[in-house]
């Protein structure tokens, strides 16, 4: 996988959204760990993090991550918005709160798909926008367009 990944992002923008492993992290842990410098970008949301770093706080998380890995990180933190991680900086992005939740099922790949469109589509990462869609999902309004 590693190799394949490698050859791949020569020409391609790699992304990796982990999950959550139905089996724990102990032996997901380190197959996450050895595709990270492979990747562009990590898309774990904040428990994910910690779990791959496993460190206590998001703040060690982020230092673990920045010492130990080459890839960005995009942290999804819920109604806290999310933290950009690069190698040699951390940002945090806040997010208007909703005031109808609707569901929460599919808020973090909603955002993903904001944050990889945003980049596809305008040539830079808005993160706004990938808040923005996030929090329509959450709020129900595409569901009305599709038929779940």
């Amino acid at each position: 996988m590693k190799a394949l990944l490698e050859s791949l992002n020569d020409d391609n923008v790699i992304y990796l959204d982990p999950g959550w492993p139905p089996d724990g992290w102990k032996s997901f842990r380190p197959q996450i760990r050895s595709l990270l410098n492979s990747l562009d970008w990590f898309l774990p949301n904040e428990a994910e993090l910690i779990e791959v770093t496993q460190e206590a706080s998001i703040s060690s998380a982020v230092e673990s991550f920045q010492r130990e890995f080459t890839s960005n990180a995009m942290v999804k933190m819920g109604s806290e918005g999310s933290l950009m991680i690069s190698r040699d900086s951390s940002k945090e992005y806040s997010t208007e709160r909703s005031e109808n939740v609707v569901d929460t099922i599919g808020a973090g790949d909603s955002f993903n798909a904001g944050f990889i469109y945003s980049a596809a589509v305008k040539g830079s990462y808005d993160v706004d926008l990938a808040h923005r869609i996030a929090r329509d999902w959450i709020e129900g309004r595409y569901r009305e367009k599709i038929s779940l």
